[in-house]
């Protein structure tokens, strides 16, 4: 039956600190849905959710790295538009796990920009009221929903304890999808130092793009696509750290995908598999 964001948030840390793996999975709700760790050799965990960039992942690993996880490898997704996609919608689920830098991020500076700063605590306070105080009555919806849903038959979303996130929907072959791409330099960093974490940490990294269908990459300019894969690329060697693009990838159709620019269960089984033989290429070669 289907999870809360809170829910899943909870569940998705609890495992990440209780289970053992040497490799975890990062990113978005891209990599959380495409990566099924049943199906990798190595023992591993999917710590991605959706809505997460470059600065969710580097914290993702300090929180880890400061509750004593140890592990040798890091799958983090990569995707053009994380590289703008800078979204405060789930800190307040983020704020028993995370570093203050991270929320002081989001802030403007009360003093180089006072309405903005202003703006901004009103928004937030206003967010964080309206998720708190709806609390007393979500007990009655949430038991509502889910007799409905009981007798309806329908099983929606929720996260395996292998990390995976699971939701049953099918793809539209005529469904389009565009996402910001202007660079925000605070991503840029965050994804340069979570590269040099795990140099420092001897964990190998691959940084990783999921399939979507030919749309998906469609609205991208020729200029944007190459300007990031030469970003992505710039912090590479071949040796700890490599790139796995699978964007435009010829042996997935529209019967692997839930939506856009998801795969479904059986899909993430497939792909799974095909990152799995080519990790243990590359790993096995060095």
């Amino acid at each position: 039956m289907g999870q809360s964001s809170d829910q899943m948030m909870k569940e998705s840390f609890s495992n990440a600190i209780n289970r053992k793996y040497d490799l975890v999975i990062l990113g978005s709700s891209r990599t959380h849905a495409a990566i099924d760790p049943d199906y990798l050799k190595i023992p591993s965990y999917n710590f991605s959710f959706s809505g997460d960039s470059y600065n969710q992942c580097y914290y993702k690993l300090k929180f880890l790295k400061s509750n004593n996880k140890e592990f040798k490898y890091a799958i983090i997704g990569v995707e053009y538009f994380h590289f703008a996609w800078f979204l405060d919608e789930r800190n307040n689920l983020y704020l028993p796990y995370f570093d203050k830098q991270y929320f002081l991020d989001y802030f403007p500076s009360p003093l180089k920009h006072p309405i903005a700063f202003k703006n901004y605590l009103n928004d937030y306070f206003n967010r964080y009221m309206s998720i708190y105080f709806t609390n007393t009555l979500m007990p009655f919806y949430e038991g509502t929903v889910k007799t409905i849903k009981e007798e309806q038959g329908i099983n929606d979303m929720y996260i395996k304890a292998n990390g995976q996130y699971i939701s049953n929907s099918i793809a539209n072959p005529l469904d389009s999808i565009k996402y910001d791409y202007k660079t925000n330099p605070i991503l840029v960093d965050y994804f340069e130092k979570s590269a040099t974490f795990c140099k420092q940490n001897n964990i190998k990294l691959f940084w990783l793009m999921t399939p979507g269908l030919a749309n998906t990459l469609s609205f991208y300019p020729k200029d944007v696509v190459e300007r990031y894969n030469l970003l992505i690329k710039s912090t590479t060697d071949n040796q700890n750290i490599y790139f796995l693009n699978y964007s435009n990838d010829s042996r997935f159709s529209i019967s692997d995908f839930k939506d856009v620019s998801h795969l479904n269960i059986e899909g993430a089984k497939k792909f799974t598999k095909i990152v799995q033989s080519d990790i243990n290429k590359l790993i096995l070669k060095n």
